[in-house]
């Protein structure tokens, strides 16, 4: 199962991975699409069905709670093929919940994904390239949990509360100074 969780806006290339699930060799392959319209499904949806995906594309609006902790959890890789994202958590939340990422190159959170090596970047707008990676990643269960191991790794080295709170007071005391 691939999980796509976020807004659906244009810059968010969900029509890509729509198209890359086209492309995958593996048809069983099926695509979970959460988040808030933001006036682009019916499109997305049309896509879905010029391309003949029928019930391999699922779209289930907004997930929240334990729906969305679930959602992350039950995902063999999660998709977040954004452009101009300044970050986006949603990558590392998928590592906490067990679920390596696939991530465009043009996502802001995509060069700490690729540097915990904890998933695979992509070329934004690449459908085969995104396909590629997703087929890889699908066939190898090994290599997805090696990549959760260490963006979990990662994650607790650079972004747990004690490191934040010592960035933070390093901050504040760069402003008092001056």
């Amino acid at each position: 199962m691939l999980l796509y969780l976020g807004k659906l806006t244009p810059r968010k290339g969900v029509d890509h991975l729509i198209e890359a699930l086209s492309r995958l060799q593996n048809p069983d392959a099926r695509l979970i699409v959460a988040g808030n319209d933001m006036g682009v499904r019916a499109g997305l949806e049309q896509r879905v069905r010029s391309l003949e995906l029928g019930e391999r594309v699922r779209f289930v609006g907004l997930v929240t709670g334990e729906r969305r902790r679930s959602a992350l959890a039950d995902a063999d890789v999660l998709v977040y093929p954004s452009s101009d994202e300044i970050f986006g958590l949603v990558p590392f939340e998928g590592l906490l919940a067990g679920t390596p990422a696939v991530v465009s190159d043009d996502c802001g959170c995509g060069e700490l994904v690729a540097q915990a090596r904890a998933g695979e970047l992509v070329r934004f707008g690449d459908s085969t390239a995104l396909a590629r990676s997703l087929d890889r990643l699908l066939a190898d269960a090994e290599r997805r949990r090696r990549m959760v191991s260490r963006g979990r790794a990662f994650i607790q080295r650079h972004f747990a509360w004690p490191r934040i709170a010592l960035q933070t007071e390093s901050v504040y005391r760069v402003a008092i100074a001056d």
